[in-house]
């Protein structure tokens, strides 16, 4: 009833989340215990890793998965990869130290695809205003400004860069940030009004 009622309410406005449909065939297959055609669900292991649920890749096309909002194959592959790493969050509380923290998000990053930890951009801005969250002000400063060093074309991290700046009462370093981040987004409307107030 779900891929009728998904696929019916999709020919009647295709602006819905077309993702829904596929992910309703998909379901339905498991629960029938047939592979899925689109690549939408997965699992957890023994490990308590997540792994993509049995697939029969040979029903539809890529294009057709895309046109369902749905990744590419290899995209697919890529996803699973991601969520099975471990996160940066929990060695620093396994530690309780930065600098060791540090130090490993920078050997990591080196190793690109064949890291063992999620060190997005998103994820240490995550983990920087988590810091600042707990008072750690010091230790978000150190999280936020590498991430400004691994992705120094990023807007978001120099804003978030500018914001612990702020906080530290770091002034004139933080309108530098703000005004970096301004630069990459112009539209960053927090980064000119913060600009404005310091002038």
């Amino acid at each position: 009833m779900a891929v009728e009622s998904f696929k019916k309410a999709i020919e009647m406005d295709s602006t819905l989340n077309r993702w829904w449909y596929a992910a309703a065939v998909d379901r339905d297959l498991m629960r029938r215990d047939e592979p899925q055609i689109y690549g939408t669900q997965y699992i957890g292991d023994d490990s308590g890793k997540q792994k993509q649920y049995k697939m029969d890749t040979t029903q539809v096309s890529d294009q057709e998965r895309i046109y369902y909002r749905v990744p590419s194959l290899t995209q697919q592959k890529e996803n699973e990869r991601i969520m099975n790493l471990k996160k940066v969050f929990f060695y620093y509380t396994g530690t309780n130290s930065i600098d060791k923290t540090i130090d490993l998000v920078k050997t990591e990053f080196k190793k690109g695809k064949e890291s063992e930890y999620y060190i997005a951009e998103s994820d240490l801005n995550n983990f920087g205003y988590h810091l600042m969250s707990q008072n750690r002000l010091e230790d978000s400063l150190k999280v936020l400004k590498l991430n400004t060093e691994l992705y120094p074309k990023a807007a978001n991290t120099w804003d978030s860069y500018g914001e612990i700046l702020l906080k530290l009462g770091k002034e004139k370093e933080a309108i530098n940030a703000y005004k970096k981040s301004l630069k990459l987004d112009p539209n960053n409307e927090n980064a000119r009004n913060i600009i404005e107030e310091h002038k």
